[in-house]
């Protein structure tokens, strides 16, 4: 007897969120349309940051849910983080304290809101927080933008000094945790917040000069101010994931960046390398 295909609907938006449908789709599991029939339901959390999420979540049929969140919420934490040690941020410190001003604030403050009306429904909820995904099929975040600004003859466009540090995770790893915790959600009817990205730091400065040796070009580099507030660092804990999950990034950052751009120079959409 033939096992019966798992069905999953999409709904909201999300950087990751197309790469997300393509792997389930490539792993076996069955596009429904109709989500209040499918096994559980995909929420990009983007979407109902943007419009009335009050109105719009509880349109999400209470289905078990994978929300992919995001580590945005994290750079809210910039007018504390000058005086605390440097720690690696856990799942539970995503507390919206924006300084006044940033526009940003409503958007952290609704992916907060959404992933806690989620988490208390009946029904089970994983929400993954994926820190600077890049890749194919990634269309956004600071990896996508310096290679776009190469691609366009531009000079590469960093904030601040450049020094600021963050983690990248390649699409490929990120892919990787949804399976098992599809799992967890479908079997065990488990519920939690994690952190999945990269522990390997560097600087926004680092990250262009690897794409500028990589790519074989010599782009220069236009300093410009900081629409808001920004950490001058964010490293995820990543601990949840690694125990439930049995998680963790494989990627290096060089390697990474290898597979992007040679995926960008195969599908004749970027650099000659």
């Amino acid at each position: 007897m033939t096992p019966k295909r798992r069905k999953f609907a999409v709904t909201g938006q999300s950087p990751v969120l197309f790469p997300v449908y393509a792997h389930l789709i490539a792993s076996g599991y069955e596009f429904s349309t109709q989500a209040e029939l499918a096994d559980f339901i995909v929420v990009g959390a983007e979407f109902y940051t943007k419009r009335n999420y009050w109105a719009e979540v509880d349109s999400i049929p209470s289905r078990p849910t994978l929300l992919l969140s995001s580590s945005g919420i994290y750079s809210d934490r910039a007018t504390s983080l000058s005086i605390r040690p440097k720690e690696p941020l856990l799942e539970h410190m995503g507390l919206v304290v924006a300084p006044v001003g940033d526009r940003r604030s409503f958007g952290r403050l609704a992916t907060l809101q959404v992933e806690s009306e989620l988490l208390q429904r009946e029904q089970p909820c994983i929400s993954l927080r994926p820190f600077n995904v890049y890749g194919p099929n990634v269309s956004s975040g600071c990896v996508y933008n310096l290679i776009e600004n190469v691609n366009n003859a531009q000079s590469m466009f960093i904030h601040g000094s450049g020094f600021q540090t963050r983690t990248f995770l390649h699409i490929d790893d990120f892919l990787s945790i949804i399976e098992p915790a599809v799992y967890r959600l479908l079997h065990g009817r488990f519920r939690g917040i994690f952190n999945v990205g990269s522990t390997e730091e560097t600087t926004i400065n680092k990250l262009a000069e690897s794409i500028n040796q990589i790519s074989k070009k010599s782009t220069s580099i236009e300093y410009v101010d900081f629409p808001c507030y920004h950490s001058m660092w964010k490293l995820p804990d990543v601990t949840k994931a690694g125990a439930i999950f049995q998680w963790s990034h494989k990627t290096s950052l060089r390697q990474g960046l290898l597979y992007y751009l040679e995926s960008a120079k195969t599908s004749c959409l970027s650099l000659s390398l």
